[in-house]
């Protein structure tokens, strides 16, 4: 029990690390398609940076993936470059909890993100 105490209390520094070094770089993360998803039903998937004037931030790159929680990531979502940030489709899923973790990078910058999902 100790043990999960640690883990939980390294995921909320990394958690809180991650939101001071957005709030550093001056970046705002916007993404759109994660939420409602549904059990084998493709979805598109956009991800924006922004800086805080609401501009988009040049050279970001981005990838996304999904996993099962405590597991490896299981799906891979290939997010390309467009007009308003980055965009994919991601594949049918099956239902149930997954992970999201979202890399941003653009030169030595790297920001990485996770976020809980519910596939229904």
């Amino acid at each position: 029990m100790v043990e999960h105490q640690q883990d939980a209390a390294k995921g909320i520094g990394q958690h809180l690390g991650m939101e001071d070094k957005l709030a550093k770089l001056g970046w705002r993360v916007e993404v759109s398609g994660l939420t409602a998803l549904r059990a084998g039903q493709p979805a598109p998937v956009g991800v924006r940076v922004v800086d805080l004037a609401g501009r988009p931030v040049a050279a970001v790159s981005a990838s996304l993936e999904l996993g099962r929680p405590g597991q490896a990531s299981q799906t891979r979502l290939r997010l390309a470059e467009a007009a308003d940030g980055h965009r994919g489709i991601l594949a049918g899923i099956e239902a149930g909890t997954w992970v999201a973790t979202l890399r941003l990078a653009r030169g030595q910058d790297l920001v990485t993100l996770e976020h809980g999902l519910e596939v229904r």
